[in-house]
């Protein structure tokens, strides 16, 4: 079986004993020759993938070869995945002993299977027409699998955590107060921004420094460290912070962005 790793693209030649000769000519003539030379190929350590004859002609047509620890399937996780799912596929599919006859069938249904972290269907083979950016294999873990502010989650930081608290804030007018022609009510609900107000004892203002995402706030300086996951999302690019010399406290005023916020301000 092979597999893409970039594209998830799955494959399979049936052949009658897997000796490394075999395994080569197979590999040149029907997945070189059709497709291209592949850049890596990762398999596990059986004796065909090890020995001089795949080493040389891997060689010879500049791939380089990575090999599985043993008794650790982890290693490549993708194609023991795919080992499993095949299986499953061929289990359900299967009515008749010709369990070979099926394979065309179920790779067609794993290729059609939606992608979701590529979004796209691997219907095919990827050529020049179809490019799909291969991951970085240098790369630990994805971007957006390390959560805003993880880098303030630090326990060697000795910087101590300043005071805060979170309030929230509504936009009122007359027509709200007196003449009651809007929906708002008291509750939290109905509050367009969320204000952080945080003391910072003998601090000013050019000593911090203030990082706003979506999700999360950072506020540093040379004494303290604050790293605040936010309750709501906010609008990172429009917000503002005051600092309150008499009372040392920076008010940084965010407006949120609420899924069901056109509802409750209609």
């Amino acid at each position: 079986m092979v597999v893409n790793c970039a594209t998830r693209w799955l494959g399979a030649i049936l052949i009658k004993e897997a000796s490394a000769e075999t395994c080569a000519r197979t590999l040149v003539n029907q997945l070189t020759a059709k497709f291209r030379v592949p850049a890596h190929i990762t398999s596990d350590g059986g004796a065909q993938f090890t020995s001089a004859l795949w080493t040389q002609m891997a060689k010879l047509v500049g791939v380089k070869l990575h090999h599985t620890m043993a008794y650790h399937p982890q290693s490549n996780g993708l194609v023991e995945w795919f080992h499993r799912h095949l299986k499953a596929s061929l289990m359900a599919r299967l009515s008749r002993p010709d369990w070979a006859d099926e394979l065309p069938w179920v790779f067609l249904g794993i290729r059609m299977a939606p992608k979701e972290d590529l979004q796209v269907r691997c219907t095919a083979f990827p050529t020049d027409s179809t490019t799909i950016e291969a991951p970085d294999v240098k790369t630990i873990w994805a971007e957006d699998d390390v959560p805003e502010g993880s880098e303030f989650e630090d326990i060697w930081d000795t910087r101590q955590q300043p005071e805060y608290e979170v309030l929230f804030k509504q936009r009122v007018g007359t027509e709200d107060v007196f003449l009651g022609m809007s929906r708002k009510d008291g509750s939290t609900a109905c509050c367009e921004d969320m204000v952080i107000r945080v003391k910072l004892p003998d601090c000013k203002p050019a000593d911090l420094t203030l990082d706003v995402k979506e999700h999360f706030l950072g506020l540093r300086s040379s004494v303290y460290k604050l790293g605040l996951h936010l309750p709501h999302p906010v609008d990172s690019k429009n917000g503002r912070a005051q600092f309150h010399s008499e009372t040392h406290t920076l008010e940084i005023t965010l407006t949120m962005k609420r899924e069901f916020d056109f509802i409750n301000f209609a």
